[in-house]
């Protein structure tokens, strides 16, 4: 890995919220702050998937909007043009009785940052999905030519 990885942290978010129709807003997230891996992982799960304290058939008008998002962040200060493209894996199920996860083989997130005013910058991109109660990402390849 070069030095950009050591100055620049970049951040892998998985967030998931869970709307209900009188417990308002559940928000759960996980990410990685720092220099990222192939074969490093995520995991979110809402508290009340199967969990034996709540009975799943009770809880309803359930809307579970996901987003991982992969960012650069501007803590310390960026001396040079950079790209760093992560390719990942999503498994994620959406109610208690799914026996096999529903697999995205492939989601690939990009970053860029050009040194100079007036100049663009991709700092964010994500990918978003619906009703992942768990859901587990795994950081496949990343790219990055600096």
């Amino acid at each position: 890995m070069s030095r950009l990885y050591r100055i620049v942290l970049i951040i892998l978010l998985l967030f998931t919220q869970a709307k209900q129709v009188f417990a308002g807003t559940e928000p759960y997230k996980n990410f990685i702050k720092g220099q990222l891996h192939v074969g490093d992982s995520l995991i979110v799960k809402d508290e009340k998937f199967k969990n034996p304290q709540f009975n799943w058939a009770d809880i309803t008008n359930i809307s579970v909007h996901n987003r991982i998002e992969l960012s650069v962040l501007q803590e310390q200060p960026i001396t040079q043009n950079f790209d760093c493209e992560v390719e990942m894996r999503v498994e994620y199920f959406s109610s208690p009785e799914q026996v096999t996860p529903t697999t995205v083989q492939l989601v690939k997130l990009k970053v860029e940052y050009r040194i100079g005013q007036a100049v663009v910058h991709k700092l964010i991109d994500h990918y978003a999905f619906m009703n992942g109660h768990l859901v587990k990402v795994f950081i496949t390849k990343i790219t990055s030519p600096q």
